[in-house]
């Protein structure tokens, strides 16, 4: 039988379980109300920071002059999909191989 002592006895030796729901029902409300944690965009920043690892490990084993052929042979389709603004912006960044295929990624995730 179902009584109050042992829904509370069954409370006590499973504390962690409450917590738990409390905690998926939290990160529902969170990622719903802000699009700014959205799946796509943590997905988006991943990919950016993981072309910026990529890109500093060729930089770092093979040189700059390496690190730039990267760029222009891995991200053609990003730099065709730039605005105005971002081409400026990219061409300010040449000179930081990591921080334009990071640019890059980011802003063709932003489309």
């Amino acid at each position: 039988m179902l009584t109050l002592k042992n829904v509370g006895l069954w409370i006590l030796a499973h504390w962690y379980f409450p917590l738990f729901i409390c905690g998926i029902v939290l990160g529902i409300i969170l990622f719903r109300k802000n699009p700014k944690f959205s799946v796509q965009a943590l997905t988006n920043e991943l990919a950016a920071i993981q072309a910026k690892y990529t890109v500093s490990k060729v930089q770092a084993e093979q040189g700059l002059v390496a690190a730039q052929q990267h760029i222009q042979d891995n991200y053609k389709l990003e730099m065709a999909d730039l605005t105005d603004q971002e081409r400026k912006q990219a061409e300010s960044l040449k000179a930081n191989p990591a921080a334009l295929a990071k640019f890059l990624v980011q802003a063709a995730g932003n489309k």
